[in-house]
C-alpha cells in the first residue's frame, strides 16, 4: 500500500504539476489536504499502548516485532475503527 505522500505526488504529477515543494511543512500540508478530500480526520486518543499491542498480537493483526513499530500500530488501530464503522453501518442498514 502506498503512503499518503506518494499518493499525493502521483496525483499531482498526473494532473500536470511537475514540481512539488519538498519542505516538511509543504509535505504536511499536502497530506492534510489529501486526507480532507478523502473524508479522513485525525483524532487523538489516550490509550493503554501495552494493552493495545497485546490485543493486536493476540488477535493476529500484528506480530510482536510489528507491535514495536508505532506507525504499524497506528495503521492497525485505524483499520480496527474502520472495520467497526463498516460492521456498524451494515447492521444498521439490515435492521
Amino acid at each position: 500500500m502506498q503512503n499518503h505522500t506518494e499518493a499525493i505526488a502521483k496525483s499531482a504529477l498526473s494532473a500536470g504539476t511537475t514540481r512539488l515543494a519538498s519542505s516538511p511543512a509543504a509535505i504536511r500540508a499536502r497530506r492534510t489536504r489529501w486526507r480532507r478530500r478523502n473524508g479522513l480526520a485525525p483524532h487523538r486518543i489516550d490509550i493503554d499502548e501495552h494493552a493495545l499491542a497485546e490485543a493486536l498480537i493476540l488477535s493476529g493483526r500484528l506480530t510482536e516485532a510489528e507491535a514495536l513499530r508505532p506507525e504499524l500500530v497506528g495503521r492497525e488501530l485505524s483499520a480496527l475503527v474502520a472495520d467497526f464503522i463498516l460492521r456498524w453501518r451494515h447492521s444498521v442498514t439490515r435492521s
